[in-house]
């Protein structure tokens, strides 16, 4: 069973954290001097280093600030769990940097030094998924047409070249390609199509004053049932609409579209049929050509 620490014990350990986060805090808001630190420090570091380190508190990214005020903590004799605690950072990269500090210096502390490029940085990987992504995934044994990033990912890991799916999405991003949503557009395959379309636009390069250019079609007939998409609802409140109703009958939408103003004039009926195109032209006429 383990010894019990007296009251008294807890009260002074947790003072002296306390007193550690207030050092730490005071060095990262720059209430501490250099030369009030170089004092502090003095016989324990070099003179260089404590103003290194010091510049790089002061001015150096939040990382690299990190890792100066954690050796310069560790220095002055605040315990690595109370720097750990205090800047928020794993108990272990606070004896990594220790490590570091000893072995090379302050070097790791002012710049990230690392011995090769980064993966989304080295022309063999962006190679190798350009390769895949040149290639259709059925090539791999995928039922698709097209590629995401986590079969890219999963290719990569297969194929001996591993590396996480942001490396990926900074080398698509770096070459200008990006995922885009397909674009739905109208084909005939009239052998007159274009012919077709040269006389519309030559017809509408031409309308005058009182002239409309109307292109008219009829849709349905469709159910009468509830249908999904976008509504206004109360906080908390779901909007369910039922894979299988009942309908409650039919109509047919009946319309025309006047093609240099892109204005629609519509009605719904149940029916469709001359008189409904009749209809349709005395609304034409009423709304249009009598103004």
């Amino acid at each position: 069973m383990a010894e019990a620490r007296p009251a008294n014990y807890c009260r002074m350990n947790n003072q002296k954290k306390r007193e550690d986060d207030l050092r730490m805090i005071r060095l990262l808001e720059g209430a501490i001097e250099l030369d009030e630190l170089r004092d502090a420090l003095n016989g324990r570091m070099a003179a260089d280093d404590i103003g290194a380190l010091y510049r790089c508190v002061t001015t150096g990214p939040l990382r690299y600030r990190n890792r100066a005020v954690s050796i310069l903590s560790l220095f002055k004799g605040i315990s690595p769990r109370n720097i750990s605690g205090c800047l928020f950072i794993p108990l272990s990269s606070v004896r990594t940097y220790l490590r570091a500090y000893h072995g090379k210096g302050i070097g790791p502390f002012l710049t990230d030094q690392r011995s090769k490029p980064h993966k989304h940085e080295n022309p063999e990987y962006v190679e190798k998924v350009f390769s895949i992504l040149h290639s259709p995934p059925s090539l791999y044994g995928l039922n698709r047409t097209s590629w995401t990033q986590d079969q890219i990912w999963r290719m990569m890991k297969d194929s001996g070249m591993p590396i996480g799916q942001s490396g990926i999405k900074k080398i698509i991003d770096k070459s200008g390609f990006k995922y885009q949503k397909a674009r739905i557009v109208l084909t005939s395959h009239d052998p007159r199509y274009k012919e077709k379309v040269g006389e519309i636009k030559n017809v509408l390069a031409n309308l005058g004053p009182r002239e409309k250019f109307f292109s008219i079609d009829e849709f349905g007939p469709f159910a009468v049932k509830l249908q999904g998409g976008r509504s206004l609802v109360p906080a908390g409140t779901t909007r369910i609409v039922p894979q299988w109703q009942k309908s409650k009958g039919s109509v047919i939408i009946t319309a025309a579209l006047e093609l240099s103003t892109n204005q629609i004039t519509h009605f719904y009926s149940k029916k469709k049929n001359t008189l409904e195109m009749i209809r349709l032209l005395d609304l034409l006429l009423a709304g249009h050509l009598r103004r």
